[in-house]
Parts: structure tokens; sequence; C-alpha cells
């Protein structure tokens, strides 16, 4: 006979509902979300580095689309412009907006989180290579070279 648990501690509550396992578990996966702050300077400190060596060893030329929003081309995105960066291997262009660029960080934030800090972007810890990562992400939603 089965006994009734009239207030079951959380042992008895993981039992019940998930019985127990036959293999000795040490450690587990976990997938989360979380929430990260993005600023105008983030996107601009991304570019700049991504411009003056993480993306040149692939990408020859940057163009602004239409008229400069800021001063340099690294300052376009932010400011809802957008950029065509040549790609030299295959000579073509390819477009990139503020909604690249988000998406792009993202792929990255999915495999590493260690531009992170206090819930925003700490673009002190971006160098060359997490920004052509980056921009790698943003334009072919993974990374091709490097």
């Amino acid at each position: 006979m089965e006994r009734e648990i009239i207030n079951p501690t959380n042992e008895e509550l993981c039992d019940m509902m998930c019985g127990k396992p036959e293999y000795d578990v040490t450690d587990w996966e976990l997938k989360y979300e979380s929430v990260v702050r993005v600023t105008m300077q983030d996107i601009d400190d991304i570019l700049t580095t991504a411009f003056e060596g993480g993306i040149t060893y692939w990408c020859d030329e940057v163009k602004v689309d239409g008229d400069y929003l800021g001063e340099y081309a690294s300052e376009q995105v932010s400011r809802g412009g957008a950029l065509y960066l040549h790609e030299m291997e295959d000579d073509r262009y390819h477009y990139l907006c503020l909604n690249d660029l988000l998406y792009g960080l993202k792929l990255y934030l999915q495999n590493k989180t260690d531009i992170i800090l206090d819930g925003g972007i700490d673009t002190c810890n971006i160098d060359a290579d997490i920004a052509d990562q980056i921009v790698q992400y943003a334009i072919f939603k993974e990374i091709v070279y490097g």
C-alpha cells in the first residue's frame, strides 16, 4: 500500500514528479535568457574596433548608405543608418543595419558572455577578434572567417 503524502518535502515532490535517477549525475547544462543593455556608444565602439583591425582581413571597404549620420562610418548604424561592407573573397557588398548588428551581438552572447558587466556591454573587453565575430554573426549569421 502506498503511503499518502500530505505535506511533501521538496525531495518527496521531486521523487513523485521525476522519479529517482538510475545513474549518477554530477553536473547539468542549463539554458537561460538574460537581458543586456546596449547603448549607442557600445555599437559605435564595436564597429570602430571591427573597422580598425577586426574585419580588415576579409573586408576591404566600408561604405555609408546615404548621408553620414555621425562624424564617422562607425557611428552610422547606432543612429539608424546602414553600411555596406565589401567582402573581398566573394567581391560583394553586405548590408549592415542596427537590427543586423544587434542580432549578431545576440548570437555572440549565446555562445560567450565575457563582455557583459553589470547588465550592460563592457566594450573594454571587446578586442578585434570579438568585434569581428559580432560583425560576422550580423552579416553571415555564422562565423565564416577566422
